[in-house]
């Protein structure tokens, strides 16, 4: 058995169950015997960065104003997208 820790719980890598940490839970108990064999989960995924949402919103109002026709423009918004993706 493996587990991968998440900001609020586990994930049962072999069949991707949530595992919430709650000692009522058996799968939650189960967890905790695993560790205390000297088992150790995989890390959690480190977080996103955040967003400056005023430095993305001058940007796109810059390439906007920048933009010289309508291929540019379209271009300009699928980057800005992909960015808050």
């Amino acid at each position: 058995m493996a587990y991968k820790l998440l900001s609020e719980g586990v994930k049962r890598l072999e069949d991707g169950a949530f595992i919430p940490p709650d000692p009522r839970n058996r799968d939650w108990r189960e967890y905790q015997e695993w560790l205390k064999a000297g088992n150790t989960p995989t890390p959690a995924d480190p977080e996103p960065p955040e967003i400056d949402r005023r430095q993305l919103k001058q940007d796109l109002i810059d390439n906007i104003k920048s933009a010289s026709n309508l291929a540019q423009l379209r271009a300009i918004i699928i980057s800005m997208v992909e960015k808050l993706l």
